[in-house]
C-alpha cells in the first residue's frame, strides 16, 4: 500500500484541522494526539486507517476510515466476538497487500487480541487473553504470509488462512517487548529493561 502523500486532514466538530500521517504515528503518549491515537496507516493513497483509545463511559474507542483530502469519517469499523459486538481500544496497526486490516485490540476489562478485518462489514478476533499494565504496547508486523504480535515478554507467529498459532519466541529476562523488526532471516526484539535486546532467526511459514 503506497504512501502518496503524507498530509492528512480532519473535521472535528466542523472545525477542519491539518497535520500530516508522520505527525500522528510519532505523537508522543503525552502529548494530545498520543492520548487519543494509538497508530495510523495509510489503507490507499486516499484513505487513511487510524486507531483510537476508548475514553471510559463514551464508547468512541476503535478504528476508523478517514479520507485523507477532507477529513471525514467514511467508516468505523466493529470487532465481533462470540456473535457480539465489543467495544475497544485500537492500538497497533499492520496491513497486509491483499488489503487485510489487522489491529491488536483492548476491551475495557483489560483483555487483548487480535482482530482481522477484510472488509467494511466483516471482522473477528484471532487471540485473547489478558493485557497487564506494562509500559510496552503490543506491536504488530506482517513478513512472507505471517503475522507477528509482540505482547508481553511474548512473541506469537500466525499463520494460514485462519490465522492459527504457529510459533512463539521468548525470553526468560529483560522485561516487556517494547519494539520489534523483521530484517530478512533475523528478527530484533528490544525489552523494557535497558540495554536489553533479543536477535532471533525469523520463523520460516510451516507447511500447511
Amino acid at each position: 500500500m503506497g504512501i502518496q502523500k503524507d498530509r492528512v486532514k480532519f473535521n472535528v466538530g466542523g472545525r477542519i484541522f491539518e497535520t500530516t500521517a508522520t505527525t500522528l504515528a510519532n505523537a508522543g503518549r503525552d502529548s494530545i494526539f498520543g492520548a487519543m491515537v494509538n497508530d495510523v496507516g495509510w489503507a490507499d493513497a486516499d484513505h487513511i486507517v487510524i486507531g483510537v483509545s476508548e475514553r471510559l463511559g463514551r464508547g468512541n474507542g476503535g478504528m476508523g476510515l478517514f479520507s485523507s483530502s477532507r477529513g471525514e469519517l467514511r467508516h468505523k469499523f466493529q470487532v465481533m466476538h462470540e456473535n457480539q459486538v465489543k467495544s475497544f481500544t485500537a492500538g497497533a496497526l499492520s496491513f497486509s497487500s491483499d488489503y487485510k486490516i489487522f489491529s491488536s485490540c483492548k476491551g475495557r476489562s483489560n483483555e487483548y487480541g487480535i482482530g482481522i478485518r477484510w472488509s467494511c462489514s466483516r471482522s473477528r478476533l484471532i487471540m485473547k487473553g489478558k493485557m497487564p499494565e506494562e509500559p510496552c504496547y503490543p506491536k504488530l508486523a506482517l513478513h512472507n504470509g505471517q503475522l507477528f504480535s509482540s505482547m508481553n515478554d511474548c512473541i506469537s507467529v500466525f499463520c494460514g488462512s485462519d490465522w492459527v498459532l504457529t510459533s512463539r519466541l521468548r525470553r526468560s529476562y529483560g522485561g516487556s517487548i517494547c519494539d520489534f523488526s523483521i530484517g530478512g532471516d533475523r528478527l530484533f526484539a528490544l525489552h523494557s529493561e535497558e540495554n536489553v535486546f533479543d536477535i532471533w532467526e525469523t520463523p520460516t511459514p510451516p507447511i500447511i
